[in-house]
């Protein structure tokens, strides 16, 4: 192109028409800087700039309408490679400015574009934007200063919506607004090597938001991985919010330099509703681990009956567990063309009539939003745009339901409240939550956080080491949130400097069990006296080895009310820490194989323990009940029914009282 020497008019004509043209492969070789909005329409198109080039591409001067990309792709299988840079400037206009954007440009859902080798500069909203496309790949993007302007909803290096099977890797984000890198309501993701550097913005904790943050809402799904992020001075280095089962997150390093200063609410390692978090690393964060178990139920569904309507409460006949139904889709196995449909089209079922919007498929199987009717295995599915059609081998409806204060099995019939539909839960199955190896450093408040807990959930905790100025591990579960089970194992928490170090549970929730094998809290700096329960409820302990917890190989418990104890605290140990008085403890009713320990920890108050009904702790007789001072301990065993045996003591002189 002639004339187009250096920036300026010409080279900003000279770059768009080459971009705008419908030449297959633009190479780009030498200095330029140009101001404007360049689209590239046309498919299978190749940009590269070579070895050695300063192609630097400006937002343009004044005022310009939000969403605004410096280069829009609007065609299939493009390609951005190498040596380019987009700088938006400090001139007006730079504030609604997008280095990149990729689909949407035209209404039509974009396929299989690459952009790689981007550095993004002094952009207003985000360096790459990608929307509503199919198999896009993102990787060694350098994002510096996307810095969000007062009342803008964006400041990402990369943000990627309603995206299917997206790969995103090797990304470099420095003094965003925002995140680093944004995932939300994505399907099939394979997210790798981020490094996010957060920077101070006037003292305050808000840039960015996030290292990697991942949010899936409505009918997603998603199935994937991400690993190898570097995370600093964010207030969330990973945040997995309402995203529903399979993501594993994995080798994650997250140091957060958030102990002074200015503060802005809670600061999180990592926050993760559900999926899987492997080989982790987080240092000086308020909180290493913000869990939030989302309690959804996913069920197969057979023998169907009518139309579930999304909102209604749906109740279970033979349990009489109710819940909200969040979705619903059919999952449909596909035989026939390999040519894929268009996501967000309308299919129609051949035989049934029924018709659904596709939102997500992955190798041979469709996940479909029904609009009407029901699809039926063996008919055809075509699409209302694509024209694609394929045969459905088997057509399964699934329904998405949360909040339920029971458990739904297989084989009963729920009913929608409003709807009135029925079905058989053919397959019930709960989103996981799996905290694996890991190692938390210097946390200014409760390393691990259990909260906001959509019941009923799970939650596995295991092999985790490291130190916290706070408590070890936290229950804060409101009045109604519960935690069907919750296991605890291989932990080592090391220089803790507040009561409850093993666990605390507060605020009014409930776990139905609690499962603590080889917890080590051996180096307690402050009081250390274990665990504390304080307006919550734990149902069920079970012990196992734990070799720290006070000397004992039990569960610690700190009672510090008149308690009535149940024959599920079997293998727990109940201290008095912080009781402000002398309080009386009801033993449960002594059936062989209940063994409970107690220690009289605190320096002036008494614990009583009194058996229950007619019962008797031996020595003591009918009607006398146990009394521990300070510094006494005892385990009582029951080997026979309606006797109490003091199977162990330390420092106790005999004490017993009417």
């Amino acid at each position: 192109m002639l004339g187009a020497r250096g920036g300026g008019a010409n080279a900003t004509a000279a770059i768009g028409a080459l971009l705008a043209g419908s030449y297959p492969h633009v190479l780009i070789d030498g200095s330029y800087q140009t101001d404007g909005n360049h689209t590239i329409s046309t498919a299978k198109k190749r940009v590269e700039c070579l070895g050695g080039s300063a192609l630097i591409l400006r937002a343009p001067v004044g005022t310009v309408t939000g969403h605004h990309p410096v280069i829009d792709i609007a065609a299939d299988d493009v390609l951005i490679d190498g040596g380019l840079t987009i700088d938006g400037g400090s001139h007006a206009g730079y504030q609604a400015s997008i280095g990149i954007r990729v689909g949407l440009s035209t209404g039509a859902r974009r396929k299989r574009p690459t952009i790689r080798g981007v550095k993004v500069r002094n952009l207003g909203l985000a360096g790459v934007m990608a929307l509503c496309v199919d198999s896009p790949t993102i990787e060694d993007i350098d994002g510096y200063n996307i810095v969000t302007p007062t009342g803008g909803e964006f400041g990402d290096t990369v943000y990627v919506a309603g995206v299917r099977k997206p790969i995103v890797r090797n990304i470099r984000s420095a003094k965003c607004k925002r995140d680093g890198v944004v995932l939300t309501y994505t399907g099939n993701l394979n997210t790798t090597d981020v490094l996010v550097d957060g920077v101070f913005a006037d003292a305050h904790l808000d840039s960015p938001s996030a290292g990697v943050w991942v949010e899936m809402t409505g009918a997603r799904d998603p199935r994937g991985i991400i690993t190898n992020v570097v995370a600093n001075d964010c207030l969330v280095g990973i945040a997995a919010t309402d995203a529903n089962s399979e993501i594993v997150i994995s080798n994650v390093k997250a140091i957060g330099n958030r102990l002074s200063g200015s503060s802005a609410g809670n600061v999180f390692g990592v926050q993760i509703q559900s999926g899987r978090l492997d080989n982790w690393y987080v240092d000086r964060y308020n909180t290493a681990l913000q869990l939030e178990p989302n309690g959804e139920y996913q069920f197969a569904l057979s023998s169907q009956v009518g139309s579930f309507a999304t909102g209604e409460t749906v109740s279970g006949g033979t349990s009489g567990s109710t819940g909200t139904l969040r979705f619903q889709h059919f999952e449909i196995v596909i035989t026939g063309s390999t040519v894929d449909y268009e996501l967000g089209e309308t299919v129609t079922g051949g035989s049934s009539g029924a018709t659904g919007i596709l939102v997500d498929f992955f190798a041979n199987v469709l996940r479909v939003l029904p609009v009407s009717g029901t699809f039926q295995a063996a008919e055809t599915i075509t699409g209302g745009i694509s024209a694609v059609a394929k045969t459905a081998n088997s057509a399964t409806r699934r329904i998405y339901v949360r909040g339920s204060a029971g458990i739904f099995p297989a084989g009963e019939t729920i009913r929608g409240g409003t709807s009135g539909a029925t079905a058989v839960i053919a397959a019930p199955y709960q989103t996981p939550l799996a905290i694996g190896p890991g190692t938390l450093m210097n946390c200014s408040t409760d390393a691990i956080v259990v909260a906001n807990v959509v019941t009923p959930a799970s939650l596995s905790l295991s092999s985790i080491r490291g130190n916290t100025q706070s408590h070890g591990i936290r229950f804060n579960l409101s009045v109604g949130q519960r935690l069907r089970k919750a296991s605890l194992r291989d932990i080592a928490l090391k220089n803790s400097t507040a009561i409850g170090v093993a666990f605390r549970v507060t605020t009014g929730g409930a776990i139905d069990e609690m499962l603590v094998d080889g917890f080590d809290m051996s180096e307690w700096v402050g009081d250390g006296t274990g665990s504390s329960i304080t307006a919550g409820t734990v149902t069920r302990f079970i012990g196992g080895n734990n070799p720290g917890l006070q000397g004992t190989s039990s569960v610690p418990i700190n009672l510090t009310v008149n308690t009535t104890l149940s024959g599920l605290h079997n293998r727990a140990l109940c201290h008095n820490n912080g009781a402000g008085a002398t309080w009386t403890h009801t033993l449960p009713p002594a059936v062989p194989g209940l063994r409970i320990g107690f220690a009289g920890v605190h320096a002036t108050h008494v614990m009583n323990i009194k058996p229950n009904g007619t019962d008797t702790i031996k020595g003591g007789g009918a009607g006398k009940y146990l009394i521990l001072d300070p510094g006494e301990r005892v385990t009582l065993e029951a080997y026979t029914v309606g006797l109490w045996v003091v199977s162990s003591a330390i420092g106790w002189s005999g004490d017993f009282e009417a």
